[in-house]
């Protein structure tokens, strides 16, 4: 199989501010927007894994003696970074 894509956050913003113009779209039919809500849902979790990822990287961050920060790798973590 091919290499799995990369995720990238502000592309799904971009996405998902697309997803809710097009709800908001009077002519929008039911399945369709119920199809868009689905596609929206999957987005928002995936943004919401990745900022916690982030957010647990960022708390990793460590200073050395000099006072300058350094990067403590997180075990079993893969870096989106």
């Amino acid at each position: 199989m091919g290499e799995k894509s990369k995720f990238l956050f502000k592309d799904a913003l971009k996405k998902l501010e697309s997803i809710v113009n097009e709800l908001e779209d009077d002519t929008i039919d039911l399945e369709d927007a119920l199809k868009k809500y689905e596609e929206g849902v999957k987005l928002v979790r995936q943004c919401n894994e990745y900022l916690e990822k982030a957010e647990l990287k960022l708390k990793e961050l460590e200073k050395d003696q000099q006072g300058r920060p350094v990067i403590k790798e997180m075990e079993g973590y893969e870096s989106a970074f």
